[in-house]
């Protein structure tokens, strides 16, 4: 199915990528593990139906469950990226203060030099 949803997306049909993405997310719920990596994946991929739509806030849910998910397996470049992603939904909502907040501990720190 997610498969499925992906194709959607590609063609721009975000209510069908919607409806497969949700059955999927449906399917990991029953018969896989809370902090699931094709959870996870398929979470990203649901925030970014969500996101195109316009649909801020479910798009901030399912990455920062994708996010969890990602911490407790390990992966600090996904969850860097996810944060990323967080972050740039928190600016289009005009919340910036929260979007840096979300920016990965790599890039925060970087200070800019002038030569």
């Amino acid at each position: 199915m997610r498969y499925l949803a992906e194709a959607n997306v590609q063609a721009m049909q975000f209510d069908e990528a919607k409806n497969f993405s949700k059955k999927t997310l449906e399917i990991h719920r029953e018969h896989c593990s809370p902090v699931s990596l094709t959870k996870a994946a398929d979470g990203c991929l649901m925030a970014l139906i969500c996101e195109a739509k316009g649909d801020y806030e479910p798009a901030l849910e399912h990455l920062v469950l994708a996010s969890m998910s990602m911490i407790a397996n390990g992966q600090d470049n996904e969850v860097a990226a996810i944060d990323v992603s967080i972050g740039d939904i928190y600016s289009s909502l005009c919340r910036f203060d929260e979007a840096i907040f979300c920016l990965p501990e790599s890039t925060s720190s970087i200070q800019i030099h002038q030569g």
